[in-house]
């Protein structure tokens, strides 16, 4: 799957987006360890937890995201996402 990070999320984790393996069942606790991990910036962990930030999977807003498939792009959105 491939995660994008916008905004501030961007400049903290370093790159725009990143591709990523990740158990289908692994939900957002799940996401934010394994993106934290592969880029090796546990500050990140705080910042994509904080409840303003929104996940989007496969560009609609999941509410409450469940299970990811393998082809799922997903997206961490800050409260105010610029070009």
């Amino acid at each position: 799957m491939r995660v994008l990070f916008f905004a501030e999320l961007r400049e903290i984790a370093g790159v725009d987006s990143l591709a990523l393996n990740i158990e289908p069942e692994a939900g957002r606790a799940g996401l934010v360890l394994a993106v934290t991990e592969q880029l090796s910036r546990p500050e990140l962990a705080a910042r994509l937890n904080a409840p303003n930030v929104r996940l989007a999977v496969n560009q609609a807003l999941a509410a409450t995201p469940g299970a990811f498939a393998a082809g799922d792009e997903l997206a961490f959105l800050p409260p105010v996402t610029g070009g």
